[in-house]
């Protein structure tokens, strides 16, 4: 019996050891060097840490730092902390209790490039007295770390004077941090759920998911408070909670504009579906006159000021624009409130508000949200293909803009006049070739005459491509002209268009003077991916020396012809293209190869006799390319063949000098 319970004591002490040989124990104090996750997971478990200045801390993907009190993390000098989106840096809790909450980051006074990226900081906890409750997962002071890729979740600020501010994040007397593609979520404070702007602070918040946070007193998923201020675009903002007396369930802009000259810009957001107990279910302003436009602000709720909330003096007003506000409820104020205590004002205009306001460009009609690829609140558009045009397209304020984002659903970018509310992120464009090359006919008659060019254009991506694809002459004396133009659907991998000494007649009522030809290739036309062009020059006199640029009935158009037999499969011994073709006197031939292969390319003329041996010996998996000059050859047909193994393809170009 004593020895049976001798050896249960040694398999439980040496499994208690393997524990332990396991851990890394992290003594309070300073650290620095280099965490990785082969040592994991870290436990500070005695007492605070501290990056100190001058010293730096390197942390691997992977790696766990767990903390079994309220121990602060506090830096000083250089941390950089960078996961990569399929592992991410852990700074957790060790126990699934209350009381192995951590008290967070304290950046204080850091260095520079001090960087917390696809990290995970999550069940921090501030509490006790200002300032120290403030900041619950990360406090910034005199210092501008950034925040990028993170999920900052289940943290919390608050004491019994509701002091608590930032339970995600709090920064104070900093310029230039960067919040951004950080999912900000679940936490819990007295002012600024997901993240507090303090005094002294100018900074970015930028492409964020901020929701589900909430706040015994304001600004559920973002507080400014006086003397601060920020950039905040392209986030979203939902399912925020503010339970206080000044509200903002969504934003809290309390900037002070009218004492401290500070205010804010906020642009480009979806505030939707966020509550306040009191005031401003989606914005709240105070005191201050930021600039908002293209937000779209729907479904929120409040008591006063569903949507937005407004209480400034009559001279410092909010300036509102291009903007979505519907669908939002209040006992008063449905879409927007202006509180009379101070005479209050705000400048709305190129805005779409349910139950009408005053001012150029505003009107009140339902905005028909569509579902598209990353959300609910693209807006309806026949070109698009659905059945309705949205009154939102094209009407906001005809001088501002938005690059590179979309309300359509085909992900189409806005153009021409900016669209209302909120643009989603257009997708990288995918990668294409396209290329015009003069060959001759400059300068083109008086009477007319063909100009001829070499008009290329592959898909190089891996996916099939929709797009439209235009030649457009343009005249530097007056509007352009598009001379061709073609949509093309499932345009698949390694198809092309190759057009080699294509023509161009060029009438002799076009009027004289200089000219470049465009080819153009995108989603639409208007914004390409790709383009290229070549000057010309059209001579005076005759028939030429007045009119306008207008297309030829009849002419040819060079994107009539794709060339399929190139489309790149994984088995494919392919010869993808030989261009120019016909050429003088030099060509590429472009080939690709599933694996590495022996390969054997000789070119022939058409009586079967080899003029050129271009490739003998092994090629790698993927693309190749070899040129083939024929500056000694005679103009004519020549052959091409290319032998790997059992398989042979054959191609022809002409040489033409």
């Amino acid at each position: 019996m004593f020895r049976c319970i001798a050896l249960t004591f040694f398999i439980v002490l040496s499994i208690v050891s393997l524990s332990v040989a396991d851990t890394t124990f992290v003594a309070p104090g300073p650290v620095s060097g280099m965490w990785t996750p082969d040592d994991n997971p870290y436990f500070v478990s005695i007492g605070d840490i501290i990056v100190e200045s001058g010293a730096s801390l390197m942390i691997e993907p992977g790696v766990e730092v767990l903390f079994t009190n309220n121990y602060k993390f506090m830096v000083q000098g250089l941390l950089i902390a960078e996961g990569t989106p399929s592992d991410s840096i852990y700074f957790t809790r060790a126990y699934p209790t209350e009381e192995s909450k951590w008290r967070g980051f304290r950046f204080n006074g850091a260095e520079a490039g001090c960087t917390l990226s696809y990290c995970v900081v999550e069940y921090a906890k501030g509490t006790g007295a200002y300032p120290d409750v403030r900041g619950g997962g990360v406090w910034i002071e005199n210092c501008s770390p950034v925040i990028s890729h993170c999920t900052i979740a289940h943290n919390y600020s608050h004491n019994e004077n509701y002091n608590g501010s930032g339970a995600g994040i709090f920064v104070t007397a900093s310029l230039g941090t960067i919040i951004e593609q950080c999912h900000i979520t679940d936490n819990l404070g007295d002012n600024g759920g997901g993240i507090c702007v303090g005094q002294g602070v100018d900074m970015i918040i930028r492409y964020n998911l901020i929701e589900q946070n909430t706040v015994y007193s304001s600004g559920g998923g973002i507080y400014v408070s006086a003397n601060g201020q920020a950039t905040i675009h392209d986030n979203v903002i939902s399912d925020n909670q503010s339970n206080g007396i000044f509200g903002g369930g969504g934003i809290n802009l309390w900037c002070a504009t009218w004492l401290y000259g500070t205010f804010c810009t906020v642009y480009n957001n979806l505030i939707i579906d966020n509550n306040a107990v009191s005031s401003g279910g989606g914005v709240y302003h105070r005191y201050e006159n930021s600039i908002l436009y293209n937000n779209t602000i729907a479904g929120n709720s409040a008591s006063q000021g569903g949507g937005i909330y407004v209480l400034t003096f009559p001279d410092y007003p909010p300036n509102i624009y291009n903007s979505i506000v519907w669908n939002n409820s209040a006992s008063t104020g449905s879409q927007i409130f202006l509180d009379p205590v101070a005479s209050s004002a705000a400048n709305v205009s190129y805005s779409d508000v349910m139950g009408g306001w005053p001012g150029t460009g505003n009107f009140d009609e339902d905005p028909l949200f569509v579902t598209g690829p990353d959300g609910d609140y693209y807006l309806s558009q026949t070109t698009a293909g659905q059945t309705e045009q949205s009154p939102c397209v094209d009407t906001g304020d005809p001088g501002s803009s938005l690059d590179d984002r979309t309300t359509r659903t085909d992900q189409v970018p806005d153009w021409i006049i900016v669209d209302m509310g909120f643009h989603y992120i257009v997708p990288d464009p995918p990668e294409v070739v396209l290329s015009l090359d003069y060959v001759s006919g400059s300068p083109v008659p008086a009477t007319g005459g063909n100009l001829y060019f070499d008009l290329y254009f592959e898909n190089l991506d891996s996916e099939p491509i929709n797009f439209e694809a235009c030649l457009l002459a343009d005249w530097y004396g007056g509007a352009p002209a598009i001379l061709a133009l073609r949509t093309f659907t499932d345009f698949q991998p390694g198809w092309t268009i190759n057009r080699p000494g294509m023509f161009y007649p060029v009438p002799g009522a076009w009027p004289a003077g200089e000219y470049d030809m465009y080819a153009f290739v995108g989603p639409i036309w208007q914004y390409d991916w790709a383009q290229d062009h070549f000057h010309f020059e059209k001579l005076p006199n005759g028939d030429g020396a007045g009119g306008n640029v207008y297309p030829v009935l009849g002419a040819p158009n060079p994107f009539d012809e794709i060339i399929t037999n190139s489309t790149i499969t994984p088995s494919d011994h392919t010869i993808v293209s030989c261009y120019p073709n016909p050429f003088n006197p030099v060509t590429t031939i472009r080939y690709h190869l599933p694996e590495f292969r022996q390969v054997n390319i000789r070119v022939y003329d058409i009586q079967g006799r080899r003029v050129a041996k271009l490739v003998d010996g092994c090629r790698e998996a993927g693309y190749h390319e070899v040129t083939f000059d024929a500056s000694d050859l005679a103009s004519g047909v020549y052959l091409y063949t290319l032998q790997t193994g059992d398989y042979q393809a054959t191609g022809k170009m002409v040489l033409m000098k």
